[in-house]
């Protein structure tokens, strides 16, 4: 028998994480029931491990198809849900939980087709389905980055069925980005937080879009944690080609595996799925 040392030994096996065996396992499987979705044409479909990026006019329903998309995650197995848990980041603090609650009783009700008298159990229902909801309003940039590295650590590492939302990006992700791109920004230039060593741009200037996405792209792909992010439009179109639309973005195109364009129609919520950049 040939002398073998321990460390060569151990070189040669392969190594892997609790974290991202279960990764492997989800990765691929869909996040919600996209058909079951109670709104015209129903869901986008949204997979572990995939991030979806919901973009088009303010007041276009963005926010509405992510209420149903939450509600799918929360709820348990028997009522059409995943029995999963959803970080919410309501980046403009206008998310409606009283929206939320009636969409989830709406859910309940067509499942079961409870009547009236049974309206007690169903307040029990949504209450448990609004328990494995966590909500974060970050203020500004630097929040916003703090929340995502806190949430790695803690909401997705110990949750076993995570979905990430951020609602409204475009609060930070226009001024990111231009910050990224050397245009001029109103007001001081954010700080980061040094210690995980953000990408920079220009010489020595942090960029804070780059580290955002760095950190999105960590969690997506450690974990296969799925992402929702709605963003309103600077140029709006249906094809997703405007000039500083979300596709021209190299470094977010990265980590975009379907932009989706959502607008209203006669008041009617429409979508149409892009794709993703090629």
């Amino acid at each position: 028998m040939s002398d073998l040392v321990v460390p060569q030994i151990l070189s040669e096996i392969r190594g892997e994480t609790a974290a991202t065996w279960l990764a492997s396992r989800k990765r691929g499987s869909p996040a919600y029931d996209a058909g079951i979705a109670r709104i015209p044409n129903g869901l986008p479909i949204l997979r572990h491990g995939e991030l979806l990026d919901l973009c088009g006019p303010t007041c276009g329903g963005k926010t509405e198809m992510v209420m149903h998309a939450i509600a799918l995650r929360i709820l348990p197995a028997q009522y059409g849900g995943q029995d999963g848990s959803v970080l919410l980041l309501d980046c403009d603090v206008r998310f409606s939980f009283t929206a939320l609650s009636n969409t989830l009783r709406d859910y309940i009700k067509t499942r079961r087709q409870l009547t009236f008298g049974a309206a007690a159990s169903v307040e029990t229902i949504v209450l448990a389905a609004l328990d494995r909801l966590q909500v974060a309003h970050p203020l500004d940039p630097v929040e916003f980055l703090a929340t995502l590295m806190h949430a790695e650590r803690t909401f997705v590492a110990l949750s076993s069925n995570p979905m990430i939302v951020v609602d409204s990006l475009s609060v930070f992700y226009w001024v990111n980005r231009l910050d990224d791109l050397g245009e001029p920004v109103q007001g001081p230039k954010p700080r980061l937080p040094q210690s995980r060593g953000p990408l920079t741009y220009g010489g020595s200037q942090p960029s804070m879009h780059r580290t955002v996405i760095r950190v999105l792209k960590q969690i997506k792909e450690t974990y296969a944690c799925p992402f929702i992010i709605t963003r309103w439009e600077l140029f709006p179109s249906k094809d997703g080609q405007g000039a500083q639309g979300p596709q021209s973005d190299t470094p977010w195109a990265g980590i975009v595996n379907r932009y989706v364009y959502v607008w209203r129609e006669e008041g009617k919520l429409c979508w149409k799925d892009l794709g993703a950049k090629t």
